[in-house]
């Protein structure tokens, strides 16, 4: 009886798959062997990401051959493989991509082609003669991106397309957590809001809001019945409700009533560090008296970060400020799926000196929303979310007829690859983009 043994074909084609994985780990991906019967596949690759791991769900179907001789028609610089007609047949059918690696293991030489595409040519594939070049068809880590190449096109029958990205996104709906309890309402004899304001300052009385006065009312989160709103009302007309009878009101007018009233506190909230600028339609953090550029401290994303919110342009020719910038946002209530928000849109203010708009406003503004990009727009929204967040503390008592909570965030099952989106700039755009790069440095 003959013993069994291993042939030397045997040995050198399985010398042959090593080389092949070794090659494909190096490059960071997969090889995954056929492990069960194989009529003419001998495994396949799974390309990653270099450096990141990141399966891109693009799989290779591979056929090794291996000698430990010469290739036919050897050169220094090329040699031949002649396919027979069955095996070429066999991979050509279908639409799932397949390479031929012929390799020689002693010398650590592999070499490659996709063989859909070079026999994708009716005279070629006659010939069933492939020609490699020892140089560009050389299989190591640099062939990498010509594999991702032959592997990600539409068409072909293994292209998974990469695996799905879950992304939370973050919305500039920041959520209002609590909000007055009652709505008091009174007659008055006053007609309009400047009568109001006019008739309290001949009387040395300061008032804050919120505060609606409409046909012959005044409605308020604040108790009408106590000075020195009785200055301005009949005290026995005064009537209180539950708020909710504003704020999840069918009633057009009651429901507008409830937004001015949001506005209002949220105007008392934030001065005055933070004022409403009336001819810009914003919420602008006001400067200090001695100008100065200053910061504010909010909790982003990845823990505590520091924004610029006041500064200032100085010009390098004169040495005078040019324009002060303030940051702003455009805020508006909405009421969705039973919750009320404040909706925020970052913008910016320019002066001159801290108060008047700048002459160059509009084109300022412009030159930063056309590049700010979205990573500066959220950064601006957390910044804004977290500082109209602020609770009580020893400086600041909480305000008792507005608080808010987090920004709405949802999770979704699909995202998208912001590389890909990145906008590549010509060279006169370039140059528009720097000139608004400084703009938002400064």
């Amino acid at each position: 009886m003959k013993a069994k043994r291993v042939t030397t074909q045997a040995l050198v084609g399985q010398q042959g798959i090593n080389l092949i994985e070794q090659v494909v780990l190096r490059m960071g991906s997969i090889w995954n062997p056929t492990v069960a019967i194989d009529v003419g596949i001998d495994g396949n690759i799974e390309l990653c990401e270099p450096g990141t791991g990141r399966a891109l769900g693009i799989v290779l179907l591979v056929q090794s051959r291996a000698t430990e001789g010469e290739f036919q028609a050897e050169t220094d610089q090329s040699f031949e493989y002649l396919c027979s007609e069955r095996e070429l047949e066999y991979w050509m059918q279908g639409n799932a991509p397949v390479l031929l690696i012929r390799s020689r293991p002693s010398t650590n030489e592999a070499y490659w082609v996709s063989l859909k595409e070079y026999f994708g040519e009716p005279a070629r594939r006659a010939t069933r003669l492939v020609r490699f070049d020892k140089e560009a068809n050389r299989f190591d880590e640099a062939a990498f991106d010509r594999l991702l190449a032959a592997g990600g096109k539409p068409d072909s029958g293994l292209y998974l397309g990469p695996p799905t990205k879950s992304e939370r996104l973050i919305s500039n709906l920041l959520a209002v957590a609590s909000y007055a309890p009652r709505v008091y309402m009174a007659v008055t004899t006053l007609r309009k809001a400047d009568d109001l304001w006019k008739q309290a300052a001949a009387n040395s009385i300061r008032l804050e809001g919120p505060v609606v006065l409409k046909g012959g009312f005044l409605v308020s989160f604040h108790d009408l019945r106590e000075w020195p709103w009785t200055q301005f009302c009949d005290r026995g007309s005064v009537e209180d409700f539950d708020t909710i009878e504003w704020a999840e009101s069918e009633d057009a007018d009651r429901r507008n009533e409830f937004i001015w009233l949001l506005r209002d506190s949220l105007r008392q909230k934030l001065y005055p560090q933070v004022v409403y600028r009336k001819d810009q339609e914003c919420f602008m953090f006001r400067a200090h008296p001695n100008l100065e550029p200053f910061s504010v401290e909010y909790e982003g994303q990845r823990g505590t970060s520091t924004r610029q919110v006041f500064t200032r342009r100085v010009s390098a020719k004169t040495g005078k400020v040019s324009w002060y910038r303030h940051d702003a946002f455009e805020g508006a209530f909405r009421h969705y799926r039973g919750q009320w928000y404040l909706e925020i849109n970052p913008t910016y203010v320019f002066t001159v000196d801290g108060d008047k708009i700048s002459l160059f406003q509009g084109d300022s503004l412009s030159a930063i929303k056309r590049f700010e990009r979205n990573s500066d727009v959220r950064r601006q929204v957390l910044m804004w979310a977290s500082y109209l967040g602020r609770g009580e503390d020893l400086i600041n008592p909480a305000y008792p007829f507005l608080a808010f909570g987090d920004l709405l965030a949802v999770d979704v099952n699909r995202g998208i690859d912001d590389d890909a989106w990145e906008v590549k700039k010509s060279g006169d755009e370039a140059e528009a983009a720097n000139s608004a790069q400084e703009v938002m440095e400064w």
